[in-house]
């Protein structure tokens, strides 16, 4: 079992506590709603979906399905998703 000074140095100490903490809590509903239908952060979502769909509309499409089968609003715009890709870096 790892004692506390282990964790606090794999998470950068303090510092990288609060930092990660800053980043979690600015995440939108949006970002948490896409996150919880697919169970994985949204790097990782953005990543499987350009990897498997022929198009960023198909990326969209799969993420409004999935959003509506989860009993959210489907209604992620194409330049929500745009911004996303070009936040996480994932070329499509």
């Amino acid at each position: 079992m790892r004692d506390t000074s282990e964790i606090l140095k794999e998470a950068g100490g303090y510092e990288g506590i609060v930092k990660g903490m800053e980043k979690d809590l600015n995440r939108t509903k949006r970002q948490r709603e896409v996150e919880a239908c697919f169970s994985k952060d949204l790097p990782g979502i953005l990543a499987d979906l350009m990897d498997k769909e022929d198009s960023k509309a198909a990326v969209l499409r799969a993420i409004n399905e999935a959003l509506e089968a989860n009993n959210f609003d489907a209604s992620l715009s194409r330049p929500t998703l745009y911004s996303w890709l070009d936040s996480v870096d994932v070329d499509g």
